[in-house]
């Protein structure tokens, strides 16, 4: 936090914890409901929301419980389970219950690693993710996520450091 107060700093993809650091970046509430509301409106009225938590990653923690209230708000049960790191998917995707038909992820490293835990079950199972860059944004993997507008976020990165500099 010292190097931002000494130097121009702008955090890029993702809002800081701190109001006070510089950052551009997507919709995350936006993003959020949007992908709640696309599983509501597939039908979906049993959901398990994967939750890092608060001191884990405030930023995903943040977006996670947007998602489950706004699957709350469109009368569908959100099942939170905690979920500290992708590399846990294997316990989190072992604790879901047996009426659950989608997967919502805070981002698209715990979609594909969810995806991979489910590839031996033969229980269908719809996954989100959020992000949609790299290598996991490719329609082999077949996640439905929100993609962020990264070319935007880089650009107003760019000029909101030049301001600062200037």
């Amino acid at each position: 936090r010292v190097l931002f107060r000494s130097f121009p700093v702008v955090v890029a993809g993702r809002p800081d914890i701190d109001s006070s650091v510089n950052s551009v970046y997507g919709d995350e509430d936006e993003g959020a409901r949007a992908l709640a509301n696309h599983l509501t409106d597939l039908g979906h009225r049993q959901v398990a929301v994967f939750q890092p938590p608060q001191q884990t990653s405030p930023i995903l923690h943040r977006r996670t419980e947007i998602m489950r209230a706004q699957l709350t708000a469109r009368g569908v049960h959100a099942h939170v389970v905690s979920t500290p790191s992708p590399e846990r998917a294997r316990e989190a995707y072992a604790r879901l219950a047996a009426h659950v038909t989608a997967v919502m992820c805070p981002n698209d490293r715990y979609a594909a690693a969810t995806l991979l835990e489910s590839r031996t079950s033969t229980r269908p199972l719809s996954i989100t993710g959020f992000d949609g860059v790299g290598g996991l944004a490719s329609a082999l993997i077949n996640i439905t996520t929100w993609r962020q507008p990264i070319a935007h976020i880089g650009s107003n990165a760019v000029e909101r450091l030049l301001h600062l500099i200037t």
